[in-house]
């Protein structure tokens, strides 16, 4: 009896001996795996948690576009007009854009201000574009007429569509067959440089609610060289990022009303009611360039400065529902097609910071 229960202690110590022996070797083997992996590169391993507040500064100077002071700014990067992204009529995003995340051989980042006109007690904040009245060259906002070609559309589909000027503000001083009475895109920039400011809201038919200001960096070929959180700080020639084209909507939009109504299929769809002032490419000759004029750089950990300094074009913008057919083996069908009816080419120049705080 004595013996069978030492048989079965020494059985049992052999089992634990063996256990404890692989144990010890997922062990060491743990410790080496762990060992042989870097840390993670510096910037990487920041809290997810972490929400930023956004402010945007339109920076003093003489410059084309200028701020109304409803709010000042004055700290690293200069000193002017503050637009705080935590107020309800003020909307900043920074967004990090990917072309093929798996492989990101396309990077940029973009920076958007959207500034709307209050419906209720909120502050009213407002830009002003200046046109160049004092003989200053570095001041001016002005154009040089270029008309676009209308788009084509078949008149056989669309006999009764017809061209027109909406006129500015909205509904202003609308006409039709506007090339026959020689309505000209100096419109656009008395509009623009008017006394009242931007967003522009006298009343419900002739507001224009919104104005929108997107800046791009070009596309690097890396998420080091595209994401402004990876950028190097200090504002030499070597850390300024180039500004690239700004998509669909433009760098520069003033938004009429009614935008989400832009379907054919809407049983209340007018083409009153949607009506911008764009400004986004601009011309060397007779070649297309796109985008803004300019640069941004990071100043310091938090904060960026736009720069803008060049050409743009400025146009007018209205949707058609047009009906065509895509080939002639499909049937006709009917969509909104933009007209541009208004191109002016005019000088620009100002200066913005982007600066963000943990919430």
């Amino acid at each position: 009896m004595k013996r069978t229960r030492n048989v079965k202690l020494i059985d049992l110590v052999f089992i634990l001996t063996v256990v404890l022996v692989f144990i010890g070797m997922d062990i060491v083997q743990g410790q080496v795996n762990t060992q042989g992996k870097p840390d993670k590169p510096p910037g990487k391993n920041k809290d997810p948690e972490i929400t930023y507040v956004w402010k945007a500064v339109i920076l003093d100077g003489e410059s084309s576009m200028q701020g109304r002071k409803e709010q000042s700014y004055n700290g690293i990067g200069g000193i002017g007009s503050l637009y705080d992204g935590s107020e309800g009529n003020i909307n900043i995003t920074n967004v990090v854009k990917v072309v093929n995340p798996k492989n990101p051989t396309q990077v940029r980042s973009d920076f958007t201000l959207e500034i709307f006109y209050p419906l209720s007690a909120e502050t009213l904040y407002q830009i002003d574009f200046v046109r160049d009245e004092i003989g200053n060259p570095d001041v001016y906002f002005d154009d040089i007429i270029f008309r676009d070609n209308w788009p084509p559309i078949s008149q056989e589909f669309n006999p009764d569509l017809t061209y027109k000027y909406l006129g500015f503000p909205l509904w202003s001083s609308a006409v039709e067959n506007p090339i026959e009475i020689g309505r000209e895109a100096q419109e656009i920039f008395d509009f623009l440089c008017t006394d009242n400011g931007h967003p522009y809201g006298p009343g419900v038919e002739e507001d224009y609610y919104k104005v929108r200001l997107h800046f791009s960096s070009a596309w690097a070929d890396s998420l080091e060289g595209g994401t402004y959180d990876n950028w190097p700080i200090g504002d030499i020639p070597d850390n300024r990022k180039p500004m690239g084209y700004g998509g669909e909507h433009g760098n520069l939009s003033i938004e009429g009303q009614n935008m989400a109504r832009r379907h054919c299929d809407h049983g209340d769809f007018n083409v009153w009611n949607y009506h911008n002032i764009v400004g986004d490419q601009h011309y060397e000759g007779i070649v297309l360039m796109a985008g803004w004029p300019g640069y941004i750089v990071r100043l310091g950990v938090d904060i960026w400065k736009i720069v803008v300094d060049g050409k743009i074009n400025i146009y007018e913008e209205y949707c058609e529902c047009v009906t065509e057919r895509a080939n002639k083996n499909r049937p006709l069908r009917t969509w909104l097609t933009k007209v541009r009816p208004i191109y002016g080419t005019c000088e620009i120049h100002f200066e913005m910071l982007f600066i963000r705080t943990e919430q």
